[in-house]
């Protein structure tokens, strides 16, 4: 019994010690270095699941390495902008490994810790980026940097751009990407705080007496019209009642002349004369009053019934 559990552990073991990479998984997002014996790195494997074929040898495993992106947050509250401003920054930056196969294994031979391990990783990279943040930082005022600045309005975007470009050879040394850095916040002493609000204040005082004023003009010009307008009007009142007075004094004189006329035909005319003064008596007459039509030389009160005038 003792010599079957012996044989039985013997071969275990000569199975385990041909090759421990037995399926083996390599996730999404990941690649894994092939060790051979343990220590030799002879390839890289990418996703799925490995058996020992794929990586032979006594003691062989995998080395993991992550190849998708990962994120740090680079943090300086020390700076100090060229218009000698104190200044703290901080700035999110994404980074990946480069994933083909050549640039894989240069890593892992030269620098095998940050190859494995993402945190050693995060920290050669922020380590690396310090000094180059800072020559692109400081070269810029703080007007430049936060946009108050509307003449030279640098700003945050091409900052962090500048920033980019200036990581990308640095990290290609040891086989990293820059894929993103943004400049997250930017924290200023207090005293250019009030200057900066003092400043604000200032322009929009300016800007609220510039727009009474311009509500004074508009005020005043609204008079000068009204007053325009009302002159204009006044003008055209005396211009019509002017024409009005003219109209009344043709219209009088007319009536004049052809009362003088008329006056020249009854002056001429007895008969016409007399037909006027009927006229005119009739017109005095209401529709109830008599006319009684006397012979000439006989007493009207024979008429009327009444007693004889004397």
């Amino acid at each position: 019994m003792k010599r079957l559990t012996s044989i039985v552990l013997l071969t275990l073991i000569a199975f385990l010690s041909a090759g421990c990479v037995w399926g083996a998984r390599v996730p999404e997002g990941t690649k894994a270095i092939c060790l051979e014996k343990g220590t030799t790195a002879s390839r890289v494997l990418g996703p799925g699941r490995y058996f020992p074929a794929d990586c032979p040898g006594q003691f062989s495993r995998l080395a993991h390495i992550n190849v998708a992106e990962i994120s740090a947050v680079f943090t300086d509250l020390d700076l100090v902008t060229y218009d000698k401003q104190p200044i703290g920054i901080e700035i999110h930056m994404s980074f990946r490994r480069w994933s083909d196969d050549e640039s894989l294994m240069t890593m892992y031979r030269t620098f095998t810790t940050i190859a494995v391990n993402d945190d050693a990783l995060t920290n050669e990279v922020l380590g690396r980026s310090a000094h180059h943040i800072k020559d692109q930082v400081t070269p810029n005022s703080l007007d430049e940097m936060i946009g108050t600045d509307e003449a030279q309005a640098v700003g945050r975007t091409l900052i962090a751009s500048n920033i980019k470009d200036a990581l990308a050879p640095v990290l290609a040394e040891i086989g990293v990407e820059i894929t993103f850095v943004g400049i997250k916040n930017i924290t200023v002493d207090q005293a250019y705080l009030d200057g900066l609000k003092a400043k604000s204040q200032a322009q929009i005082g300016r800007e609220i007496e510039a727009e009474n004023a311009a509500t004074e003009r508009q005020r005043a010009n609204l008079a000068v019209d009204l007053a325009a307008a009302k002159t204009l009007e006044i003008q055209a009142q005396l211009e019509t009642e002017k024409a009005n007075t003219d109209i009344s004094l043709e219209i009088a004189r007319r009536e004049k002349l052809v009362a003088k006329e008329q006056n020249e035909v009854w002056r001429l005319s007895p008969e016409a004369f007399e037909l006027e003064r009927i006229r005119l008596m009739m017109e005095s007459l209401d529709e109830t009053d008599k006319i009684y039509f006397v012979p000439e030389g006989q007493n009207i009160s024979i008429y009327l019934g009444m007693p004889p005038l004397r």
